[in-house]
């Protein structure tokens, strides 16, 4: 709950452009010395840069890295954080080969509402939407086969308009 209102609290600046690969790398080694057993990687050239704030992009990568790792049943965990360019900016994707994400749980995210018979059952695949929603980006989920899922924010590099200073949307909560 405590990164949720870092990151919400955090005021929109004039980002410097981050080095997702450094970036990246850095979440994915603490993982790694905490998961001696599973294989973290990234696929990410040194040169790929992106115009965000750090303390919005890199919570969003710790809690899709951490739950890929945590949720995990595989024998070996395979978690990949891998970054392209795109005509409109850069996508950021992390893969594993796990369970996936319940639909239950894929389906309040996407849709940004929960009740007391469909919510999410924690506070990182929300932290992840609304930094998403603050770094102007947007969050899919999709499938892999055989198993598990890659979870992909694209981000824009025209940071007009973006980084706003909001708060978190608005989520109902069952009571």
């Amino acid at each position: 709950a405590r990164q949720v209102e870092e990151m919400m609290a955090t005021t929109a600046a004039d980002p410097a452009s981050l080095s997702l690969a450094a970036g990246a790398g850095a979440v994915v080694e603490g993982y790694q010395s905490e998961y001696p057993d599973a294989t973290l990687s990234v696929d990410i050239a040194d040169s790929l840069t992106v115009p965000v704030d750090e303390e919005l992009l890199l919570p969003i990568l710790d809690n899709l890295i951490e739950n890929a790792v945590e949720h995990n049943d595989a024998e070996t965990p395979v978690v990949t954080v891998d970054a392209r360019e795109t005509d409109s900016g850069v996508r950021v994707s992390v893969a594993d080969n796990g369970p996936g994400i319940p639909s239950n749980e894929r389906a309040v995210i996407e849709t940004g509402e929960e009740d007391s018979l469909e919510h999410g059952s924690g506070l990182g695949l929300w932290a992840v939407k609304w930094g998403a929603v603050r770094l102007g980006g947007e969050l899919t989920f999709e499938d892999r086969k055989p198993r598990g899922t890659v979870v992909t924010i694209e981000l824009p590099t025209d940071t007009t308009d973006t980084q706003t200073e909001t708060t978190a949307p608005e989520t109902p909560v069952a009571d």
